[in-house]
């Protein structure tokens, strides 16, 4: 084959190609979600400088002007940043300071752009509202002591994990630059902060003592379902677990056959219609050392139901039947109101 004949070929295959990476660029979805913050309420954090980078250079930054202590997994700042619609992002790049700790950590952190791509495109089933369908539209991205990092993709009534990561310490930080009406340091920035939080998270920050590791305990999964009885027409269930991920069922999909892996649960809410048509909640709020002792004695892959039964006078109660038969939850608080 001649040069002139082989640099022909070539040149046709590189403009095949450029044409395919455009023509695959061009298709690739966008969505309309925006970046938040969060950090555990005792736990509080500050972040330096955080982007989620999409496509070839888009970004939307995340808010950090302010303290951070919202509660883990909770929403944070709103802010808009970036297009109106963007693709999935691929990229983390974070760092923060951690005021219990007096650190300040940083991480660019490589996202699972698959899976976040596929549940932006797919939402989740919604049958309470004309569509049927909900659309994800915040990225939370949680801080908590020891450099750890967690991220959500949530929207109404729904929140899920995406990524875990790990930051590392760093002093390459100009704080002056952040916050320039400060004439302290960002030490003496962090008493004033610490000074408001209860006494024994300040007794633990003396003693050495914080819990490092409970936000990774939390992130536990097991094999459960929900279950619920009663003589009232049962509405909706929404779930929120310590894992900070958040679900709801309604219709169709209040009794659920299939066992999901999810985090233990720590409340949920069961709306409801009793004999006299009148529309009630009844909340449930689990005690969470004895849900961490139930859901800890579970052997590896076990399924158990979550079982929830409803009265029409309003009486509830909860137990978990796993393969040792039903147990109580008799810590956890139940009321029940008119919605």
């Amino acid at each position: 084959m001649s040069k002139i004949t082989s640099l022909v070929l070539l040149s046709i295959g590189l403009c095949f190609n450029f044409s395919c990476q455009n023509k695959s660029e061009s298709l690739m979805k966008k969505y309309a979600w925006i970046p938040t913050e969060c950090a555990p309420k005792d736990y509080p954090m500050r972040v330096y400088s955080g982007y989620l980078y999409y496509g070839k250079e888009g970004n939307a930054y995340v808010p950090g002007d302010k303290t951070i202590n919202y509660g883990w997994g909770a929403l944070g700042s709103i802010e808009i940043s970036g297009d109106d619609l963007k693709e999935a992002p691929d990229t983390l790049d974070l760092t923060w300071i951690s005021f219990t700790e007096n650190k300040n950590y940083t991480g660019k952190f490589p996202l699972n752009v698959k899976l976040i791509d596929s549940l932006l495109s797919a939402g989740y089933p919604a049958e309470d509202i004309p569509a049927g369908h909900e659309d994800f539209c915040y990225f939370q991205v949680g801080m908590a002591p020891g450099g750890v990092v967690v991220l959500w993709l949530s929207g109404p009534g729904k929140q899920i994990e995406v990524g875990r990561y790990q930051g590392k310490e760093t002093n390459d930080v100009d704080w002056k630059s952040k916050i320039p009406g400060y004439d302290g340091t960002m030490k003496e920035y962090g008493k004033d902060i610490i000074a408001g939080l209860p006494k024994d998270v300040q007794q633990q920050i003396v003693d050495n003592k914080i819990p490092y590791g409970k936000w990774d305990h939390w992130r536990r999964r097991f094999n459960w379902k929900p279950v619920i009885t009663g003589d009232v027409n049962i509405l909706r269930l929404t779930m929120f677990m310590f894992n900070k991920e958040m679900d709801f069922l309604i219709g169709k999909r209040l009794n659920p056959v299939e066992y999901i892996q999810r985090g233990a649960i720590e409340k949920l809410y069961i709306f409801w219609v009793d004999h006299k048509k009148r529309e009630m909640r009844s909340q449930i709020d689990f005690d969470e050392a004895e849900t961490d002792q139930l859901f800890s004695a579970l052997k590896p892959g076990e399924n158990c139901d979550l079982l929830l039964h409803v009265t029409n006078d309003g009486e509830v109660t909860v137990n978990l039947k796993t393969a040792a038969g039903i147990i109580p939850f008799k810590k956890a608080k139940i009321n029940t109101y008119l919605r």
